[in-house]
């Protein structure tokens, strides 16, 4: 299965709520909170109820390796430092592992699901108009690892 880097783009004015409650299932609760989920059918149906305010792609190992080590938080809002590596004896490719086999560990290690990220470098297009159609929202395909890396 591969995993799926989603990021929120637009706000909460004039939503309706189902497409309120899939944001907040998805852990998307404000602009430019990204989460990184593995592809599975209700996936696919939260993804297409909110595909006017998201988007989303296939994320690489890379990119995940440099979301992790850039943005990942623990509780409380720290970063991830040696020390905490080093008292879970785990590595920084241990917890991308994780991403894609065991979210419940995740949590386990006190590392929270979001991603917070800065507003892409060179802005946005269009958070009105679809990606294919010179817009920022919906699929990205594999796309997905540039526009990551301008906003990390």
């Amino acid at each position: 299965m591969s995993l799926i880097a989603i990021i929120r783009l637009r706000g909460s004015a004039k939503k309706n709520g189902e497409v309120n409650y899939a944001l907040q299932i998805m852990g998307l609760t404000r602009v430019n909170h990204c989460v990184v989920l593995q592809e599975d059918a209700n996936l696919k149906g939260q993804l297409h109820k909110v595909k006017d305010y998201v988007t989303y792609g296939e994320i690489d190992k890379e990119t995940l390796k440099a979301l992790v080590t850039k943005r990942a938080r623990l509780e409380g809002d720290k970063r991830i430092t040696d020390a905490f590596l080093k008292e879970k004896k785990i590595n920084i490719d241990g917890i991308v592992d994780l991403y894609s086999k065991d979210k419940k560990k995740l949590s386990e290690l006190g590392i929270k699901k979001t991603f917070r990220l800065s507003p892409p470098s060179k802005g946005l297009k269009s958070i009105k108009l679809a990606f294919g159609h010179k817009g920022d929202l919906g699929n990205r395909g594999k796309e997905i690892n540039i526009f990551l890396n301008k906003m990390m």
